[in-house]
């Protein structure tokens, strides 16, 4: 009996020793870690071109998706003109910031731009390039941008009449010869 307790506390410690020096190395890889948050990739999906009209306040409607399936958290969206010399308008979000909380793997949101357009703006289409600047879960940043563009129509350019109401001449009567 005492050598069949030896044995068996023998045994044990041999377990126990196992467990130890090589527990960690069994298990080193299972860990409870979570994955790591992956990219977020956002982007206007509608479009490209929308109308707007000169001498206006235009509202522009853009649906922007998270095309990833990682959620994008303080998203800050930058609509940033091409041709900044010669551009007649003015771009601005119509919410009274230039961020969005979130947008969870692919999802989408709605955004207005306030498109003010120069009454005597060229007609032709301008190119705006949409930047986002966000954050995954694990707070890594990342920046994506789209090119939409808006069309200029201007009914007034081309369209002017001059019109006159009275005419007074002098003399008041001409002859022939005069």
């Amino acid at each position: 009996m005492k050598k069949t307790k030896a044995w068996m506390a023998g045994f044990l410690l041999l377990v126990f020793v196992f467990q130890m020096a090589f527990g960690a190395l069994v298990f080193a890889d299972d860990t409870d870690m979570p994955e790591p948050a992956g990219a977020p990739n956002i982007a206007v999906v509608n479009g490209p071109v929308f109308e707007v009209e000169a001498g206006k306040e235009n509202e522009v409607e853009v649906q922007v998706r998270n095309l990833s399936s990682s959620l994008a958290n303080s998203i800050l969206v930058m609509p940033k003109l091409q041709e900044v010399g010669d551009n007649p308008m003015t771009i601005t979000l119509k919410s009274p910031s230039n961020n969005i909380s979130s947008i969870s793997g692919n999802a989408s949101r709605k955004l207005t731009f306030l498109v003010n357009v120069d009454p005597l703006a060229e007609a032709k289409t301008y190119a705006v390039d949409v930047e986002f600047s966000f954050f995954n879960n694990d707070q890594v940043h990342y920046s994506t941008s789209s090119t939409i563009y808006f069309k200029v129509t201007n009914y007034a350019v081309g369209n002017t009449r001059v019109t006159l109401s009275d005419i007074t001449l002098s003399p008041s009567t001409l002859e022939a010869g005069e």
